[in-house]
């Protein structure tokens, strides 16, 4: 090693020391807010390992009884989830600790989110070897939509539980009864907060699985009247409908609809002129429908 080298290293270390100096004395001094505050901007930078570890530091010190102790302990879990590469140890730990968040913590919603969480760890593949319980993962959803049956966290568990039957490969019976769990709970809460999300999944489901065009339009329709989930991807979607739409044989109208909304709703979109294209193309095949092809707005750019 280069005596430059050396140096650079020593200063890593020097740093380092006094960055855990500066959070030690944090700690003992008690500021516990602060500390936390600090572990959570690691952790929303996705700085998993650092943040697990400040907030370990953090619970061996902080009481029981202190309003930020359950956070951490869901915190903690976060990180233990999510750091990577992932390792069952970890993820044993954050099931233990999700787990102890879920049945002690006062903090209903919390206790609820941690419930949804267990199940996303039981539903996954982290790792090659890795055994998914799809029943356990529906057995905690099932769990947060029993004690919050009225409220969004059910509505979130709600669509986790949908997927653990729509994305069973290769089993349509499966995906059927995925599909039918969604459209029975927007029957029941068609203006739930996730509503949007459930009518785009039941939309991609009827599409790329069931090969049913038909359905798959009107839920892409249905999420549009509500406001579609992903806003940067508006012009996707319509895009997506105004072909479905097409393919059927009474879409022409709202295939129509769909490309004009591409122009005018998102002009600036890579799709805008081709929607252009699309329109000129009908309006050649179907005159007595005196299409209008609206002109790219580029003044709407920056707006």
């Amino acid at each position: 090693m280069s005596p430059k080298h050396g140096i650079v290293c020593l200063l890593c270390l020097l740093l380092t020391s006094l960055v855990a100096c500066q959070r030690q004395s944090e700690l003992t001094n008690g500021d516990y807010a602060g500390y936390f505050d600090k572990a959570t901007e690691e952790l929303v930078c996705f700085n998993f390992q650092v943040s697990y570890d400040m907030f370990a530091d953090l619970l061996e010190v902080m009481p029981a009884e202190h309003e930020l102790y359950y956070k951490s302990l869901y915190a903690k879990a976060t990180c233990a989830q999510h750091i990577t590469p992932p390792t069952q140890i970890l993820l044993d730990e954050a099931t233990a600790l999700f787990d102890q968040v879920a049945n002690d913590c006062p903090d209903k919603a919390l206790a609820g989110q941690a419930l949804i969480n267990l199940g996303r760890i039981a539903e996954l593949r982290d790792y090659p070897g890795d055994n998914i319980d799809l029943v356990k993962a529906r057995e905690y959803y099932d769990a947060v939509i029993a004690k919050y049956p009225d409220q969004e966290l059910a509505d979130q568990a709600a669509i986790w539980k949908a997927g653990t039957y729509i994305l069973v490969v290769g089993d349509k019976e499966s995906k059927l009864q995925g599909v039918k769990l969604l459209e029975d709970w927007l029957a029941r809460r068609p203006d739930n907060a996730y509503a949007s999300p459930m009518w785009t999944y039941l939309g991609e489901t009827y599409e790329l699985d069931l090969k049913d065009n038909h359905r798959a339009l009107d839920c892409f329709v249905k999420a549009d009247a509500i406001g579609l989930p992903a806003e940067s991807q508006v012009s996707s979607y319509y895009w997506r409908m105004a072909l479905l739409a097409e393919s059927l044989p009474t879409g022409l109208d709202t295939s129509i609809t769909y490309y004009q909304k591409i122009i005018q709703i998102t002009p600036t979109s890579g799709r805008a002129f081709e929607a252009q294209l699309a329109l000129e193309r009908l309006s050649k095949a179907h005159p007595d429908k005196n299409i209008n092809v609206p002109k790219i707005d580029l003044y709407q750019i920056g707006q």
